[in-house]
């Protein structure tokens, strides 16, 4: 009888293998930098050995295999080391940043196009060169430049000349806080400018000929403006299928995050898929020979990355580019595809590119979600048939729903601290409609020459996206729509994966370990959140947050809290402080009061006063004093009257100010924090 030996798994996925190494060598140079001499080296030596293994015995080859794994493995760890490095603008020699104190005029290339805010414009720019008293020098290096709104006539590839000293992107220390300054410099963004119109002048117009991707950019916006009434439909359309976001009504795009379907009007590989699934219906006629299908194949592979680039190639448009790419490949070289393989081998290449995209929130959950429908949806559909076809079809793309949150929750919950309770019912509504109105804008394009049957179809795209933001909206102003102040630690992310991989393997190989190791990390992951329930409601906290331009407090325990702020805050204010408040557990607002109306608060029998000046007459002691636009105060003054442990400078006052307050205050031995300096004062009570 014959002994049929199946091919261990591993064994089948070569990708799979190489990869943790390759992500092990950016983590290890990114966390802890290194220079590239010890990589290099051993890469060379490594590279030097598998030569030698190359031209060896069979017998040697299969005696020394595991050694050459080694080496192989050492080879990638070193080759992502270096990549990461090399990468990184912050060791290029030419950076602007080793230069930044001399550097006056600075010769910039406008490398977007301006994006409107409330008070400027928001374009990044690339830095040319520098001059300094040798003349002009050649830099390299990004920047972030907000530029008045009342300037006009910028336009990207400009080329402009300021003489205003680079300001480095400061990071907000507040708890919990999104670190945008290391966002910036994965991005290869370390310093920023404001701009008046007087602050700098233009030396190039960029040639009248644009881009070909900007041109087409234009274009449709220009046909969805046309023909698709309505400003939020028309914004709706355009980051549909161009991710175009910037005319996105901040509302609107809450209430989509809210309701959980904020991934139809954010390019992802879901849109990718479509109009790939539907170039392999069109092209199916050229499969009668070879020539024939590589036609077909060159042709799908010119669309996907045509329409990934109009896009602005994001990272999870790229995963799914970069997969049909391969399936397209395998399928020509009549190779059989491993999904988890070719999953990997995109991932490798990817980072091979940009090893930066390893911290790109959009990467991790585009590989995540596919992982997850492709090793979770399968099993979960099978697992109930459903005879009534109708129904089999919509339990289809229930599992698919339900399995992508398998292993993209955690990774929501971590960074926004909110779970959307009604994505499943959601999702079965908004998914159809979004891939009908995708293909229904794809269809307007090409009959946009003929003005009549263009009208009727932008009639039909604006009804559908219509009734898609109505629904949204509908579900999103239920009260449990979402679930909010959610907070995880880095650790309980880990061990909910070790818990998952755990059942997987338990169902698998129906081994009993694996259940205990998922039943273990499943307690210690309740143990972390009892500990933290246990630590709010028994702690009580005062925290100034370092804000631009005002003052705003928050006192509070057991998970409510009064706010204190100088002015009346914004939406952005707010928004901007939501993580803050969910990692310090002030998850209920019991009320906003106003610092001038209010302006002493008792804490725990300790007095806290805000103030802008010091009385001159009488004496009021206090425990802390938190100085707000304090035009004409001298630190003595203030001391005599108020008498504080200690004095606290917020953001509204200017940094040369708190320089000279920090100084009387040390001469005269008084305790204070600068909180535009040295981040958030907290204090625990």
């Amino acid at each position: 009888m014959m002994r049929v030996s199946s091919v261990p798994f591993f064994r089948k996925v070569p990708f799979i293998r190489i990869l943790p190494c390759f992500i092990a060598g950016i983590l290890i140079q990114y966390y802890f930098p290194h220079a590239a001499f010890l990589p290099a080296v051993v890469l060379l030596i490594s590279l030097l050995l598998l030569v030698i293994h190359a031209f060896i015995s069979v017998r040697s080859k299969f005696r020394f295999r595991k050694p050459t794994a080694t080496l192989l493995y050492t080879s990638l760890f070193c080759i992502g080391s270096l990549l990461a490095r090399d990468r990184n603008i912050y060791y290029q020699k030419d950076w602007i940043g080793n230069y930044a104190t001399e550097a006056k005029p600075v010769l910039l290339q406008l490398s977007t196009q301006p994006i409107e805010r409330d008070k400027t414009w928001k374009i990044e720019a690339d830095i040319l060169a520098f001059q300094d008293q040798q003349g002009w020098k050649k830099a390299s290096g990004r920047i972030l430049l907000y530029i008045e709104k009342r300037t006009k006539g910028l336009q990207k590839d400009q080329q402009i000349i300021t003489e205003k000293s680079l300001q480095p992107i400061a990071q907000m220390q507040n708890p919990g806080s999104f670190d945008y300054a290391a966002y910036c410099a994965r991005q290869g963004i370390y310093h920023s400018l404001y701009l008046t119109e007087k602050d700098f002048y233009v030396v190039q117009q960029p040639k009248e000929a644009k881009h070909i991707l900007d041109r087409a950019q234009e274009y449709v916006r220009c046909i969805f403006h046309q023909y698709i009434r309505g400003q939020q439909e028309q914004a709706i359309a355009e980051a549909l299928v161009i991710g175009y976001k910037y005319d996105l009504d901040d509302d609107l795009l809450q209430a989509y995050s809210n309701t959980g379907v904020v991934h139809v009007i954010a390019i992802s590989g879901m849109h990718l898929g479509l109009i790939y699934g539907i170039l392999l219906f069109l092209t199916k006629l050229l499969q009668r020979n070879a020539i024939s299908r590589w036609i077909r194949a060159l042709l799908i592979l010119l669309l996907i990355w045509s329409f990934t680039l109009l896009t602005g190639a994001g990272p999870s448009v790229l995963r799914a580019a970069v997969i049909f790419s391969l399936m397209l490949l395998g399928e020509l070289l009549v190779r059989k595809n491993n999904t988890y393989n070719t999953l990997a081998a995109s991932a490798f290449l990817l980072l091979l590119v940009n090893p930066f995209y390893l911290w790109d929130i959009g990467f991790q959950l585009s590989y995540l979600a596919v992982l997850s429908i492709v090793w979770i949806s399968g099993p979960l559909y099978r697992s109930v048939y459903i005879p009534f076809r109708p129904l089999r079809y919509l339990w289809q793309l229930m599992a698919v729903t339900i399995s992508a949150q398998v292993l993209t929750m955690p990774i929501i919950l971590y960074h926004f601290h909110q779970f959307p309770n009604l994505f499943l019912i959601t999702n079965l509504l908004i998914v159809p409609l979004s891939g009908l109105v995708l293909y229904g804008c794809i269809v307007l394009l090409a009959v946009s020459p003929l003005h009549a049957v263009a009208l009727i179809a932008g009639n039909i795209i604006e009804k559908t996206l219509r009734v898609m933001n109505q629904i949204i909206l509908f579900f999103d102003q239920l009260n449990f729509s979402v679930t909010n102040h959610i907070e995880l630690h880095f650790i309980q992310v880990a061990l909910y994966y070790v818990m998952v991989i755990a059942i997987g393997c338990r169902i698998i190989y129906k081994k009993p370990l694996y259940a205990t190791i998922g039943v273990v990390s499943g307690l210690v992951i309740v143990g972390f959140h009892s500990n933290r329930q246990i630590t709010i409601r028994n702690t009580g906290r005062l925290v100034i947050y370092q804000t631009h331009g005002q003052t705003m407090t928050d006192i509070g325990s057991g998970g409510t809290y009064y706010s204190w702020t100088s002015d009346q805050p914004d939406k952005t204010a707010e928004k901007f402080l939501a993580s803050s408040r969910t990692q310090l557990g002030f998850v209920q607002s019991l009320g906003r009061l106003s610092t001038k109306e209010y302006p002493v608060v008792q804490i725990n029998h300790r007095t806290l006063v805000f103030t802008d000046k010091a009385p001159k007459h009488g004496f009021f002691p206090a425990d802390i004093v938190v100085v707000q636009k304090g035009a004409f105060l001298n630190m003595s003054d203030l001391h005599r009257v108020f008498n504080a442990r200690q004095y606290i400078f917020d953001g509204n006052n200017a940094l040369w100010k708190i320089r000279k307050w920090k100084k009387e205050a040390d001469s005269l031995h008084l305790r204070h924090h600068s909180v535009p300096e040295q981040g958030a004062f907290v204090m625990e009570y």
